[in-house]
Protein backbone atom coordinates (compact mmCIF):
# COMPACT_ATOMS: atom_id res chain seq x y z
CA UNK A 1 0.00 0.00 0.00
CA UNK A 2 2.95 2.48 -0.24
CA UNK A 3 1.85 3.26 -3.33
CA UNK A 4 -0.66 5.57 -2.46
CA UNK A 5 1.41 7.11 0.55
CA UNK A 6 3.54 10.22 0.26
CA UNK A 7 5.94 11.17 2.28
CA UNK A 8 7.38 13.80 0.32
CA UNK A 9 5.27 17.23 -1.64
CA UNK A 10 7.75 17.23 -4.64
CA UNK A 11 7.27 13.73 -5.37
CA UNK A 12 3.59 14.37 -4.78
CA UNK A 13 3.41 16.91 -6.93
CA UNK A 14 5.27 15.11 -9.85
CA UNK A 15 3.25 12.14 -9.90
CA UNK A 16 0.12 13.64 -9.97
CA UNK A 17 1.00 15.38 -12.45
CA UNK A 18 2.18 12.58 -14.82
CA UNK A 19 -0.78 10.94 -13.43
CA UNK A 20 -2.80 13.92 -14.37
CA UNK A 21 -1.48 14.61 -18.33
CA UNK A 22 0.05 11.06 -19.27
CA UNK A 23 -2.54 9.19 -17.69
CA UNK A 24 -5.04 11.07 -19.09
CA UNK A 25 -3.67 10.63 -22.69
CA UNK A 26 -3.17 6.74 -22.06
CA UNK A 27 -6.66 6.34 -20.69
CA UNK A 28 -8.18 8.73 -23.90
CA UNK A 29 -6.18 6.28 -26.44
CA UNK A 30 -5.92 2.43 -24.93
CA UNK A 31 -8.43 2.76 -22.22
CA UNK A 32 -8.65 2.25 -18.61
CA UNK A 33 -8.15 -1.46 -18.55
CA UNK A 34 -4.89 -0.85 -20.17
CA UNK A 35 -3.84 2.12 -17.53
CA UNK A 36 -4.34 0.12 -14.76
CA UNK A 37 -2.73 -3.09 -16.11
CA UNK A 38 0.22 -0.89 -16.64
CA UNK A 39 -0.41 0.56 -13.24
CA UNK A 40 -0.43 -2.41 -11.30
CA UNK A 41 2.60 -4.22 -12.97
CA UNK A 42 4.43 -1.41 -12.40
CA UNK A 43 3.47 -0.84 -8.65
CA UNK A 44 4.32 -4.92 -8.32
CA UNK A 45 7.76 -4.38 -9.82
CA UNK A 46 8.32 -1.28 -7.69
CA UNK A 47 7.36 -3.82 -4.64
CA UNK A 48 9.51 -6.48 -5.65
CA UNK A 49 12.52 -4.28 -5.92
CA UNK A 50 12.06 -2.15 -3.01
CA UNK A 51 11.46 -5.47 -0.57
CA UNK A 52 14.78 -7.42 -2.27
CA UNK A 53 16.61 -4.28 -1.15
CA UNK A 54 15.33 -3.97 2.58
CA UNK A 55 16.02 -7.65 3.05
CA UNK A 56 19.42 -7.54 1.56
CA UNK A 57 20.54 -4.58 3.45
CA UNK A 58 20.92 -2.40 0.21
CA UNK A 59 18.37 0.09 0.49
CA UNK A 60 18.06 1.41 4.12
CA UNK A 61 15.02 3.36 3.98
CA UNK A 62 11.39 2.44 3.00
CA UNK A 63 9.79 3.46 -0.60
CA UNK A 64 6.83 5.56 -0.16
CA UNK A 65 4.50 7.20 -3.13
CA UNK A 66 3.71 6.20 -6.40
CA UNK A 67 7.04 6.44 -8.01
CA UNK A 68 7.06 2.98 -9.36
CA UNK A 69 3.25 3.19 -11.21
CA UNK A 70 4.69 7.18 -12.71
CA UNK A 71 7.19 5.72 -13.70
CA UNK A 72 6.53 2.64 -15.70
CA UNK A 73 3.77 4.92 -16.82
CA UNK A 74 6.17 7.20 -18.23
CA UNK A 75 8.33 4.20 -19.81
CA UNK A 76 5.76 2.68 -21.45
CA UNK A 77 4.50 5.43 -23.27
CA UNK A 78 7.86 7.18 -24.22
CA UNK A 79 8.22 3.71 -26.23
CA UNK A 80 5.33 3.36 -27.25
CA UNK A 81 3.75 7.12 -28.05
CA UNK A 82 7.44 9.19 -28.34
CA UNK A 83 4.99 12.25 -30.07
CA UNK A 84 3.24 12.76 -26.78
CA UNK A 85 6.71 14.31 -25.27
CA UNK A 86 7.49 16.90 -27.75
CA UNK A 87 6.37 20.21 -26.03
CA UNK A 88 8.34 19.84 -22.89
CA UNK A 89 10.93 17.03 -23.04
CA UNK A 90 11.95 14.91 -25.66
CA UNK A 91 11.59 11.22 -24.69
CA UNK A 92 14.78 9.62 -23.85
CA UNK A 93 16.12 12.47 -21.83
CA UNK A 94 13.48 11.96 -19.77
CA UNK A 95 13.81 8.56 -19.02
CA UNK A 96 17.22 8.75 -18.84
CA UNK A 97 16.87 11.44 -15.88
CA UNK A 98 14.04 9.35 -14.28
CA UNK A 99 16.74 6.35 -14.50
CA UNK A 100 19.23 8.56 -13.22
CA UNK A 101 17.22 9.42 -10.34
CA UNK A 102 16.69 6.37 -9.06
CA UNK A 103 19.91 5.32 -9.16
CA UNK A 104 21.33 8.25 -7.54
CA UNK A 105 18.69 8.42 -4.79
CA UNK A 106 18.38 5.16 -4.79
CA UNK A 107 14.71 4.59 -5.57
CA UNK A 108 14.28 1.24 -6.11
CA UNK A 109 10.61 2.21 -7.13
CA UNK A 110 11.45 4.42 -9.50
CA UNK A 111 13.73 1.33 -11.48
CA UNK A 112 11.26 -0.72 -10.59
CA UNK A 113 8.65 0.72 -12.60
CA UNK A 114 10.59 1.88 -15.22
CA UNK A 115 11.85 -1.98 -15.94
CA UNK A 116 8.13 -3.37 -16.17
CA UNK A 117 6.89 -0.47 -18.19
CA UNK A 118 9.52 -0.82 -20.64
CA UNK A 119 8.85 -4.70 -20.13
CA UNK A 120 5.12 -4.13 -21.18
CA UNK A 121 6.08 -2.21 -23.83
CA UNK A 122 7.91 -5.16 -25.36
CA UNK A 123 5.29 -7.54 -24.63
CA UNK A 124 2.52 -5.42 -26.21
CA UNK A 125 -0.16 -5.22 -22.97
Amino acid sequence: YFHFAHTNILQFLFTSGVFYTIGNYHMAAFGCSSFLKIFGASALGGTVLTAIGLRTGVTTEAQAGAMAPAAGLIAYNVFRNPGWFKMFLRPVPLLAALTLYGAFYGDRAAIGGISVGYLAFLFGI
